[in-house]
């Protein structure tokens, strides 16, 4: 009878353990499962990102290229207003010289003259001011 019960409680062991190993069994498989899974998903996370980071990268070199492109434009701008601010350096001076000339004369004809070297005068200065106004403009584009 003893051994009755020792081989009933040995197939209960052995019933239990096999069950416990279907049991573990099953869990090592879908932890496997789940690890390869989640390998999956990270490995997907990480491509989508990469992909991501590249897009902003290929915009940022864009954006940068424009950005020196424009430097470039405005620096191309900015010599042309200076040869132009120069350029009119000369009639004002002549304009100015004029008009001290004149002013050393007294008649009445002058008038009409003066009138329109004050004219002329206020145009140029007016001229240089736009462009004065302007440079400053660009300097702090650059800035």
């Amino acid at each position: 009878m003893r051994q009755n019960v020792l081989v009933s409680l040995v197939v209960d062991l052995l019933q239990k353990c096999s069950i416990q190993d279907d049991v573990s069994s099953g869990q090592i498989a879908y932890t496997a499962e789940a690890r390869e899974r989640g390998e999956r998903n990270v490995l997907a996370g990480i491509s989508n990102r990469t992909r991501t980071l590249n897009y902003w990268l290929k915009e940022l070199h864009a954006e940068q290229e424009r950005s020196v492109e424009e430097v470039t434009q405005l620096k191309k701008i900015r010599n042309i207003l200076q040869k132009a601010f120069r350029h009119t350096n000369i009639p004002l001076s002549v304009a100015l010289a004029c008009k001290r000339y004149r002013a050393r004369r007294v008649t009445n004809q002058q008038e009409v003259i003066d009138q329109q070297l004050d004219q002329e005068v206020a145009f140029f200065q007016a001229q240089q001011e736009k462009m004065s106004k302007f440079e400053e403009e660009m300097q702090s584009l650059q800035r």
